[in-house]
C-alpha cells in the first residue's frame, strides 16, 4: 500500500466564505482517503470551523509590518513542524505564503485562484503571474471562465501549470422541505427566497433587495445570510421591512437546512470563479434566479430550473413575480464531492 503524503491546505482568513468553504470541502475529501492533511487559516475573522485539524496562526487580523511580519514567521515555523509534502493555497495572499515554502522548505504547491484576472490588484495580479511562473507546481483554476481570464495575460511557464478542476458540494440535506421550514419557523404558505454571500458590493445583494422591495412581496420572504462590509448599509436599506431578514453568518453546518427550506436561490455577483453556494443550492432543489455573468452561463445553463436576468432594466423584479416551479428535468447534477475529490487527490499521486 503506498503513503500518502502530509498536505496542508493554507487559507487566508477563517470565515464562512467561498474560498473557505472551498477548501474545507476538499480538505474533507482528502481526510476521508486517508490522508494526513490540515487545514490552517493564517488569522481567524469568525468563529467559522473549529473541528480538529483545523487550526489558525493568529485569532485577529495582523496590522503593520510588525505584525505581518510574526504572522509570516509564525506561519513557517508551523510547516517547518508539521512537514507537509504538498500546500494547497486558496486565495491571493495564502498564495503568496505557499509560495515562500516552496522557496525555503521545498514544499510542492498547488495554488487556486479564486477569482478572475482582474479583480484584484494590478500590483497583487504581477506579483502571482510571476510566482505562478517559477513557483507553482500546479495552478488550479474552478471554471473554463477563470482560467481563461488568466491565461491571457499569462506566460507560456504558467500556462502549462494550468487546470481546470469543478468543484464539487456534499450530498443535499436530509431534512424535508417541510422539516426544514418547522425548525427554522417559516410558514408553509410563504414563498421563500434565499441568499447566501459575503455582504460586499461586487456581491450584488443591494440589487437584490431593491427588486424585492420594488416588488412589495408580501407573500414572499428573502433571507440573506452572510457578513461583511455591507452590513450597515444593508441595514439601513431593509428597516421596517418585515419580509426581508437578514441572518448574519450561518454556519457551514446548518447552511443546508436553509437552502432546502427555500423555493428559490438568488445570486447576482458582479464577479465569481465557481459559484459554490449556487452549486449548493441547485442540488437542494432551489429554483435558481441568477445574473447573467459568464461563470455562472457556464456552468449552470444545463439545468431548467436555472434563470438568468440582467442587472440592467426590470428582469430581475419580472421573474420575481412569476411562480416558483421546480422541474424535475432526469439531468443528473454534475458537480459532486466524490468527482472533485478524485481529481484532487490525483495531483499528489
Amino acid at each position: 500500500m503506498s503513503i500518502k503524503p502530509k498536505v496542508l491546505f493554507l487559507v487566508t482568513q477563517m470565515e464562512a466564505g467561498g474560498a473557505q468553504a472551498q477548501a474545507y470541502s476538499i480538505y474533507k475529501s482528502f481526510v476521508h482517503s486517508g490522508v494526513d492533511a490540515r487545514l490552517l487559516f493564517l488569522y481567524k475573522k469568525s468563529e467559522s470551523y473549529s473541528e480538529e485539524g483545523i487550526e489558525y496562526i493568529y485569532d485577529t487580523k495582523p496590522e503593520g509590518m510588525v505584525d505581518n511580519a510574526m504572522l509570516f514567521l509564525r506561519f513557517m515555523i508551523y510547516v517547518w513542524r508539521y512537514k507537509p509534502a504538498w500546500i494547497f493555497s486558496f486565495s491571493h495572499f495564502s498564495n503568496f505564503f505557499a509560495a515562500a515554502t516552496k522557496m525555503i522548505l521545498r514544499v510542492k504547491v498547488v495554488a487556486s485562484q479564486t477569482s478572475l484576472f482582474g479583480f484584484i490588484s494590478k500590483k497583487f495580479t504581477k506579483i502571482d503571474l510571476f510566482l505562478g511562473r517559477y513557483f507553482y507546481d500546479q495552478i488550479i483554476f474552478n471554471s473554463k471562465t477563470t482560467e481563461k481570464s488568466f491565461i491571457e495575460h499569462a506566460s507560456e511557464d504558467y500556462v502549462n501549470k494550468c487546470q481546470v478542476i469543478f468543484l464539487g458540494v456534499d450530498k443535499e440535506s436530509e431534512l424535508t422541505k417541510k422539516q426544514a421550514r418547522k425548525k427554522l419557523g417559516i410558514g408553509e404558505g410563504q414563498a421563500v427566497y434565499f441568499m447566501c454571500s459575503r455582504l460586499a458590493k461586487e456581491k450584488g445583494i443591494s440589487f437584490v433587495v431593491s427588486a424585492f422591495k420594488e416588488r412589495d412581496m408580501k407573500n414572499g420572504v428573502l433571507m440573506i445570510a452572510g457578513e461583511g462590509e455591507m452590513k450597515e448599509e444593508l441595514l439601513e436599506m431593509t428597516r421596517g421591512s418585515e419580509n426581508i431578514k437578514l441572518l448574519g453568518e450561518v454556519a457551514p453546518s446548518d447552511v443546508h437546512q436553509y437552502y432546502r427550506a427555500a423555493d428559490c436561490f438568488l445570486s447576482s455577483s458582479l464577479t465569481e470563479s465557481f459559484g459554490l453556494s449556487v452549486a449548493e443550492a441547485l442540488q437542494n432543489n432551489c429554483v435558481l434566479y441568477i445574473s447573467d455573468i459568464d461563470v455562472y452561463k457556464e456552468l449552470f445553463s444545463y439545468s431548467p430550473n436555472v434563470f438568468f436576468f440582467s442587472r440592467t432594466g426590470d428582469h430581475l423584479e419580472r421573474l420575481l413575480s412569476e411562480k416558483i416551479e421546480w422541474e424535475n428535468d432526469g439531468v443528473v447534477f454534475p458537480y459532486t464531492e466524490e468527482a472533485m475529490a478524485k481529481s484532487y487527490l490525483s495531483l499528489i499521486e
